[in-house]
């Protein structure tokens, strides 16, 4: 018997069901570095304000999925 070829989103479904807590994890840190990306784009700011700033869109955003 062939092997039966997997498409890509069997293969990535595959994936995440392995390595679920990778994917959450690099879901969480994709979100924070746009966050931080986001206010760093904004000069009138001081970077300590701005990194407060981007941990709390971020955990508003997490949160609010639910």
């Amino acid at each position: 018997m062939a092997k039966e070829s997997k498409t890509t989103m069997e293969s990535v479904r595959s994936w995440v069901f392995q390595h679920k807590l990778r994917t959450v994890g690099c879901l969480w840190l994709s979100g924070i570095n746009g966050s931080i990306a986001y206010n760093w784009s904004r000069p009138q700011m001081k970077t300590s304000v701005r990194l407060i700033h981007a941990r709390k869109e971020e955990l508003l955003n997490y949160f609010c999925r639910f």
